[in-house]
């Protein structure tokens, strides 16, 4: 057995070799895809908007370096866009340290995707708050402009159009947010509203020349300058929390997105807790099953397990839509042997009840404080037997439901499946070995289903991998209990 274990890790490790990914889907808050926006199908932002704020008067001190953004050292358009944003950064630097009435920072964040999978070119936020998609108070986007007139073009207005939009899914009681598009040398401001659940509308500012021919501040710097003092309730910043009916929840900072919601830590009645946000009321219906079958599940009493404290779904109102779970849980690399045997128990009861996950894969189990493994997201559970049109995960599916997926057949979901699929999920955790995740947008599933099937014939087909499914397809959770603890011996 301790051979066969062996044999399959020096092959994960040699398919390493022939094939390396840079794996960079954990990042806490922005592990998971996003949601598409208006502006990226199409929606034109063309109403004008009077700059809405009186311009500071400012009087400058001779020689002062206060970030004028002097023409003759912005970058030019061919150098592109990382020296001027770094052009940029460093002239709001400067701004920033010299006026008092300032309160925030303007923070380079192009690496990264800190609003969940979008990369802003920067983002605003007050000083004394750390860096979380909570706390921006404005986001801001650099393009070179390339039109002989002078103007950023539909689709430049659209990409940053969309980095507010975003900011308004992540901040779910925000009522409005001002993006900020800038070249170093003109700048606009686009001012999103929201009304209702999904109701934008959209305005720009006019440009303004931000840069300075003579040593004095250009209109737009005044405008930039201006935007910076505001207090963040006037640019539309709300303090993070939720309520539903007495009960207040507040929101603490973003630590997850997935299909349907996004997920922050928070507190409630002093406690720790999840709250998952739904993200567009099309997945209602989703949002308002997983509260039914958590309900049903709490009956299991299972340390295994989250529980529902409270849910506020109704659609008669304009607010938010969530649910609240707890305990918080963290995300974790490593299965121990003391945790098979509880997920094991814990499927058995779920399946005795009725039900299927359906979605059991690694960004679905996680570990709370007292080191119990507990899983999570039920939105994609079905009663036991059912067929019905694939969801939810489908890398650690048995590569006969795999073949139904490409032959576009309905799926008879069973307590069998979701054991290999729990397999697989152990496998893929203990070996790490390379596999491609479904890119975001790519709906083509039943390519992606032969991807995973050639995957599967190639891996876990050492003869203790191999008893270890046959105990799955067979439901014999004692066995496989015995078999997958021994792998820790």
């Amino acid at each position: 057995m301790k051979r066969s274990f062996t044999e399959e890790m020096i092959k994960v490790i040699d398919d390493r070799f022939k094939k390396i990914n840079i794996d960079v889907s954990n990042f806490g808050w922005f592990s998971c895809p996003a949601t598409h926006t208006a502006t990226e199908k199409g929606r034109l932002v063309k109403d004008e908007l009077k700059f809405p704020f009186i311009l500071k008067s400012i009087t400058l001190r001779k020689n002062s370096r206060i970030g004028l953004f002097k023409k003759n050292t912005i970058p030019t358009s061919q150098r592109g866009e990382k020296f001027i944003q770094e052009y940029f950064i460093k002239e709001c630097d400067a701004i920033t340290r010299a006026f008092d009435e300032i309160h925030y920072n303007v923070l380079d964040v192009h690496k990264f995707p800190l609003l969940d999978t979008r990369k802003p070119d920067f983002v605003i936020v007050s000083k004394q708050d750390p860096l979380d998609p909570l706390n921006v108070v404005a986001v801001g986007e650099i393009r070179v402009i390339t039109a002989k007139h002078g103007m950023f073009s539909n689709a430049d207005i659209g990409h940053a159009t969309s980095f507010g939009e975003k900011l308004l899914q992540l901040q779910p009681r925000r009522p409005f947010v001002y993006v900020v598009l800038t070249n170093c040398r003109v700048l606009m401001l686009i001012f999103i509203d929201r009304s209702g659940n999904s109701n934008l509308k959209y305005q720009r500012t006019p440009l303004a020349k931000l840069e300075s021919d003579n040593g004095s501040a250009a209109v737009g710097w005044k405008q930039f300058v201006t935007l910076l003092s505001q207090d963040p309730e006037t640019l539309g910043w709300v303090p993070s929390t939720l309520h539903h009916e007495d009960k207040e929840i507040k929101l603490v900072r973003s630590i997850g997105t997935g299909r349907t919601s996004v997920v922050y830590e928070g507190m409630y009645d002093n406690n720790k807790v999840a709250v998952k946000m739904l993200k567009d009321t099309k997945f209602i219906e989703q949002f308002r099953w997983e509260d039914y079958i958590m309900e049903k599940l709490a009956n299991l009493n299972s340390q295994n397990l989250l529980s529902m404290e409270l849910s506020h779904l109704d659609t008669n109102d304009d607010g938010p839509k969530f649910i609240v779970l707890s305990p918080l849980c963290k995300r974790f690399k490593t299965w121990r042997k003391e945790d098979i045997s509880p997920i094991i128990d814990t499927l058995r009861k779920v399946h005795e009840l009725g039900f299927i996950h359906r979605d059991f894969r690694k960004w679905n189990l996680l570990r709370d404080q007292d080191e119990n493994i507990r899983i999570v997201d039920w939105g994609f559970s079905v009663e036991v037997n059912k067929p019905v049109l694939f969801a939810g995960s489908l890398e650690t599916l048995p590569n006969e439901v795999l073949q139904d997926i490409i032959d576009g057949k309905k799926i008879k979901y069973t307590k069998e499946i979701e054991l290999i699929s729990m397999v697989r999920s152990i496998y893929l955790m203990v070996f790490r070995p390379p596999l491609e995740r479904i890119p975001f947008g790519d709906d083509d599933i039943k390519e992606w289903a032969k991807v995973y099937k050639e995957f599967w014939e190639g891996h876990s087909q050492s003869s203790i991998w191999s008893k270890i499914l046959d105990a799955a397809k067979q439901a014999d959770y004692d066995g496989l209990k015995s078999l997958l603890m021994n792998l820790f011996l």
